[in-house]
């Protein structure tokens, strides 16, 4: 992690006594002490024993956001921490999002595990939303739906068109491999998609438990879209983690779709190359040249045995 980066987490910490205070007045909850678990520019989190607190600094979706996505998840009985309470709180200086919820007990899963957590993606996909991408507020997602078409804007399309530039630029990529993504992307473009509940951080961190899984945490990432940017997060993870072929029906993301179902091949490669090709618009930083390559290598994969 870069120095500045490093630096950034370092300066905040949210008034313990403060925060002792509220919880009790607000929830009646008496804990002995605090056990930080992460340092944050967008979040601090902290382990007081049976409950998870999180200060929000500065992420993009709001906690009354994430309740409203969890409360959604339990009415359609997939395992989600209980949120016991969700509001606001001040270090005299500022005002922030705070949210409490129940800890999940377990460890990240384990491969064993993966068949199980496809059945639990499948039923948060049940889930139909009435937009595309972040919430901002409640029920409402930035990019709403038109007769079911996506609102792309230019400047959308023009950034993943200049992606395509850049892998001509530097000869990424062979002419051939450089077309065939530029038309997958335009068929991505086309699709109409009905939007569904989305987490957008699915891979095992994220999926706790030990014999049988426990719960799904961290939904700061969930929006509304395409089920398979969730697939194809956890299969550019369990590839990442094991030493199976990246397209094929074995191994560890085998087990995944096992739980998951059935899907159409050619809506996930179209969502796996519109995915892979907004991460590396994301990673254009020197400092994360090495993502940036790893996504590179990925969509390379993603698109030779259908080239």
């Amino acid at each position: 992690m870069p120095d500045y980066t490093v630096n950034l987490h370092k300066q905040f910490n949210f008034p313990l006594d403060i925060l002792r205070n509220y919880i009790y007045e607000r929830t009646g909850i008496k804990f002995r002490g605090f056990k930080k678990i992460t340092d944050g520019i967008e979040c601090e989190v902290y382990n007081i024993g049976r409950y998870i607190v999180k200060i929000r600094r500065k992420g993009e979706v709001p906690f009354d956001c994430i309740k409203w996505a969890v409360d959604k998840c339990k009415l359609h009985g997939i395992k989600v921490p209980d949120i016991v309470y969700c509001g606001r709180i001040s270090d005299t200086a500022a005002d922030f999002d705070i949210i409490i919820e129940e800890t999940v007990q377990g460890s990240p899963a384990a491969p064993e595990l993966y068949e199980q957590a496809g059945a639990e993606l499948r039923k948060i996909h049940n889930i139909k939303v009435g937009g595309f991408w972040k919430m901002y507020e409640p029920g409402k997602f930035c990019i709403d739906i038109n007769d079911g078409k996506i609102d792309v804007s230019d400047d959308y399309n023009n950034s993943l068109r200049g992606v395509i530039k850049y892998f001509r630029d530097e000869n990424i990529y062979g002419r051939a491999e450089i077309n065939y993504i530029e038309r997958l992307l335009c068929e991505y473009l086309s699709l109409k998609i009905s939007p569904v509940l989305c987490h957008g951080d699915y891979h095992p961190r994220h999926i706790l438990g030990g014999k049988r899984l426990n719960g799904i945490i961290d939904w700061g990432d969930f929006q509304g879209g395409s089920g398979y940017v969730d697939l194809v997060n956890f299969q550019m993870y369990s590839n990442s983690n094991s030493n199976t072929n990246s397209n094929s029906d074995t191994g560890h993301f085998g087990r995944f779709l096992k739980g998951y179902g059935e899907i159409d091949e050619k809506e996930f490669l179209l969502n796996k190359v519109h995915t892979i090709l907004w991460e590396i618009i994301k990673n254009g930083d020197e400092s994360e040249i090495k993502i940036k390559k790893a996504y590179e290598r990925e969509l390379l994969n993603a698109i030779k045995p259908n080239n």
